[in-house]
């Protein structure tokens, strides 16, 4: 009998503490950010830095769980660390941002902290590129580009990753989706034209399968995509 009983008092103050502990774990959330939300002339070459409530796990603060990106779509290349001590995941850009460029920044479900509980919700902000140089508010002259037989629509996006903004558009005779393709210089290539079932209506740009590139979508005129 006093086996028994021991064995349940042992039983029961394994329970507890495992319980307490478990207890006293914290959910992680996000204490600070800079840049910080919505802010404004932001250094080109400025490092990303996310403060945590609780110690993280280094091995999920990686460039699949901090994802930061360009307003046009690209997603940004660069390092990922983080600091136990002050609990600081920090991103360092393997290039300068873009002057004038809005940067998105999405830290998901995947970050957990040393107690493997992950974030409740992704995390996302946006902050703005200080825009440098002399502007006198002369536009440079046109320059025409062949793009199909009838253009209707069009959009600018990175579509290719290399951190430059390219332009796609919709033709609507014959009907097709055309890409140019900027050459870094702020001129664009010949336009590669890709067939649509009928007259684009709209396009649209957006990672739709979640591989770090960009992708298209548009919208037809026999209202189907």
């Amino acid at each position: 009998m006093m086996r028994k009983r021991l064995a349940i008092t042992i039983g029961a103050t394994l329970i507890v503490i495992v319980l307490a502990a478990a207890a006293l774990a914290q959910v992680p959330h996000i204490v600070s950010v800079v840049p910080g939300q919505n802010e404004l002339s932001v250094s080109a070459s400025t490092s990303i830095s996310i403060v945590f409530s609780e110690e993280m796990q280094v091995g999920t603060i990686n460039g699949t769980t901090i994802v930061v990106r360009s307003k046009f779509g690209s997603k940004w290349p660069g390092v990922v660390g983080y600091n136990a001590p002050s609990r600081t995941a920090i991103f360092t850009p393997d290039y300068a941002f873009h002057t004038g460029d809005v940067i998105t920044v999405t830290l998901t479900t995947g970050i957990k902290s040393f107690t493997g509980l992950p974030l409740n919700d992704s995390y996302s902000w946006s902050f703005t590129v200080e825009a440098v140089g002399g502007f006198d508010g002369v536009f440079q002259r046109d320059t025409t580009y062949a793009f199909g037989g009838a253009p209707y629509c069009i959009g600018a996006i990175d579509l290719d990753g290399d951190r430059d903004v390219d332009l796609a558009g919709g033709d609507w005779s014959p009907a097709a989706i055309y890409l140019l393709r900027n050459n870094g210089a702020g001129k664009f290539g010949g336009g590669t034209a890709y067939d649509f079932a009928r007259h684009p209506e709209d396009i649209c740009t957006g990672d739709f399968d979640d591989d770090g590139d960009q992708d298209l979508a548009g919208l037809s005129s026999s209202d189907s995509l």
